[in-house]
């Protein structure tokens, strides 16, 4: 491993500055091709100089279309959606056009030479990796369709943000089978033998992972959800729901999410929330982390959720090496590393037994007149209640696996070309109520009603389940490397956790890959049982369920 030395002085006829692997003569010449070891080292860190400098152009144009996002969900006006799919589709073309240059190609080429690669640091190979990987599919892919693709992407987000979610399906169907059509071209352009199309579109979310593999994993799932399920809509529910809809303070609950995030350790200095109904969170720069939340004051579970989750992505933003700012490493793991840091916050820590007593005393100073005669025993409940009819992505842990199995499984096959969007609806109804065993009623409830697939976001929906598998297995750790984590949590005191997470798994940023990354943190890897086991005794108890079917 190459240790970092002090920048030395590199003879100008080493320099390279448009032709990264030649010389002052215009002859192309490979390190291999060098002898003299001090002139090596030169053209080697030459080199390395140019990759990253054209790596941090490229995470330049990421964070710019992150801030035009930013922008375009909280500020901009309605009239300008042409304009701003102009704008992103302008801004995908510079970063295909990056990583699919002749110097990048060249480069990449030369890192991939087994002796070059092992001279350099563990971060220098993982930005290889990354750039080689996001080259790989991009060099295949038409300029015409990245163009066309990132305007339909901003316009049905527009569509979706601007509807406040509530899309419906058969007036936007014609602009669904426009960017499926795009999200096929692409993903049969980029797609390895031996994987399906739609496992092309699942690698730009969690590296590594394949339909074959999430289908494994996901049947176990169902198999203990969808009777664990059943079992809890039969239970009795001796509690007042009218406790978590009790037309609460908006200005109070406000100030109890910036209460939330900095007890979380989200540093308000280095990154802000807003209130906003399109709920996100953006790492656009190392001292820039923005997050949104909806503060909804007839929905007391909803709105402390929803921060505790951006608030998740927000810490692990703000957690990452600042070395890889300006590049390309500054990101997650994957999207299922991501979400699990999200959905750990939410709901194992945020809807657990110590951190739901310390949360009921603060909200009890803070609302006396609507909770001092309420148990805690209730609060408890209601805050874990189970909710079957939902119109988009149901919040409680249960539904919420089942819901995204369900779509994943569709978008599956949307994707692969075995079923058309003509198709959805019919397949969506009847999955919803084999596994949620309900029957929605489209007008009130449909799959548009969550933004990925009319945002192009294939591949991303069976992420929440993958974090959520991640985030037990992770908690289960935690809870063995620091034995009262638990004791500290009742008392408020998340800082034990945030330090653990930082130092285990957020600095690393994206320099692992998912599967390296849990193996190393929990020494085995992805293991479903963790969670499954977790979500059957948590409810098991909560619900009284042992006691129902005993009877």
């Amino acid at each position: 491993m190459r240790v970092e030395s002090p920048v030395k002085e590199i003879p100008k006829v080493l320099l390279l500055q448009h032709n990264p692997i030649g010389n002052t003569n215009g002859q192309t010449k490979t390190l291999s091709e060098i002898k003299n070891p001090n002139e090596a080292s030169l053209m080697l860190e030459s080199q390395l100089a140019t990759l990253k400098k054209i790596a941090s152009d490229l995470r330049a144009v990421h964070s710019i279309d992150w801030l035009l996002m930013w922008d375009s969900d909280n500020y901009m006006p309605k009239a300008n959606v042409e304009e701003r799919a102009w704008q992103a589709a302008f801004l995908a073309k510079q970063s295909q056009k990056i990583l699919t240059s002749d110097e990048m190609i060249q480069l990449l080429e030369e890192f991939s030479n087994e002796e070059k690669y092992k001279k350099l640091n563990k971060i220098e190979q993982a930005l290889v990796r990354e750039l080689k990987r996001l080259q790989n599919k991009h060099k295949n892919i038409p300029a015409d369709v990245t163009e066309g693709l990132a305007k339909a992407m901003v316009k049905g987000h527009f569509i979706w943000a601007s509807e406040n979610g509530k899309v419906d399906f058969n007036l936007h169907k014609s602009m669904l089978e426009n960017i499926v059509s795009f999200k096929r071209q692409i993903a049969n352009s980029i797609k390895t033998e031996g994987n399906s199309s739609y496992d092309a579109l699942l690698d730009d979310y969690e590296t590594g992972m394949t339909r074959k593999d999430l289908d494994k994993v996901f049947t176990k799932i169902k198999n203990e959800l969808i009777p664990l399920l059943r079992a809890i809509s039969k239970a009795p529910k001796q509690y007042d729901l009218n406790i978590n809809s009790n037309d609460y303070d908006h200005k109070v609950l406000l100030e109890l999410s910036r209460e939330l995030l900095e007890t979380m350790g989200f540093d308000l200095t280095r990154g802000f929330f807003e209130e906003s109904t399109s709920l996100f969170t953006l790492g656009i720069a190392s001292n820039d982390i923005r997050l949104t939340t909806e503060i909804d004051k007839s929905n007391l579970s909803a709105t402390i959720c929803t921060i505790l989750h951006e608030g998740g992505h927000g810490v692990h933003y703000q957690g990452f090496n600042p070395e890889l700012g300006k590049t390309p490493l500054f990101d997650a793991a994957s999207i299922g590393i991501d979400e699990s840091q999200a959905r750990l916050y939410e709901q194992i820590i945020g809807l657990g037994e110590p951190f739901v007593r310390y949360l009921f005393q603060r909200l009890q100073e803070k609302f006396p007149e609507k909770l001092n005669k309420v148990s805690f025993e209730e609060f408890y409940k209601v805050m874990n209640h189970i909710e079957l009819q939902k119109p988009a992505f149901a919040s409680d842990e249960v539904t919420h696996n089942l819901y995204a199995i369900l779509l994943y499984e569709i978008e599956g096959d949307l994707i692969d070309g075995s079923i058309t969007v003509d198709d959805i609806l019919p397949i969506w109804s009847n999955k919803m109520s084999e596994y949620l065993g309900v029957t929605p009623n489209p007008e009130v409830q449909n799959p548009m009603h969550n933004s990925y697939w009319i945002s192009g976001d294939f591949g991303y929906i069976p992420t929440y389940v993958l974090g959520n598998l991640y985030a037990a297995q992770i908690y289960n750790t935690i809870k063995k490397e620091i034995p009262d984590v638990e004791s500290q949590i009742v008392v408020g005191n998340l800082k034990p956790v945030r330090e653990w997470l930082r130092e285990k798994i957020h600095f690393y940023a994206k320099t692992e890959t998912p599967k390296e990354m849990i193996l190393r943190v929990t020494g085995e890897p992805l293991n479903p049982d963790y969670y499954i086991n977790y979500i059957k005794e948590k409810y098991t108890k909560l619900y009284n369920l042992q006691a129902l079917t005993s009877q």
